[in-house]
């Protein structure tokens, strides 16, 4: 490693785990349940809590992340066939 011509640093024993550099990815996973009683199921209209816990992992300390998502509802037909439909706010908004 070098600054405007001048040596800072030389990794000199590849075999050195203190003179090695290992690269984690970062990783991110949500759950989300009733705020009612806590499993997955939402039963009800009108106002429900849902607690969505994020999990975070080799994350950059001080750096800002967001984290963006949207509900769905499972959906079954009268023939069994199971799909999903986006949940809007009053304002027809995601």
């Amino acid at each position: 490693l070098s600054l405007n011509g001048k040596e800072l640093a030389s990794h000199a024993d590849i075999e050195d785990k203190s003179q090695t550099v290992t690269i984690t990815k970062p990783t991110l996973s949500t759950t989300a349940v009733d705020g009612l009683d806590a499993d997955k199921n939402l039963i009800g209209e009108g106002d429900v809590t849902i607690v969505d816990t994020v999990k975070y992992k080799n994350v950059t300390p001080g750096k800002t992340y967001k984290v963006t998502g949207t509900l769905y509802e499972k959906v079954t037909d009268k023939d069994g066939k199971v799909t999903k439909k986006q949940l809007l706010d009053a304002d027809g908004n995601p």
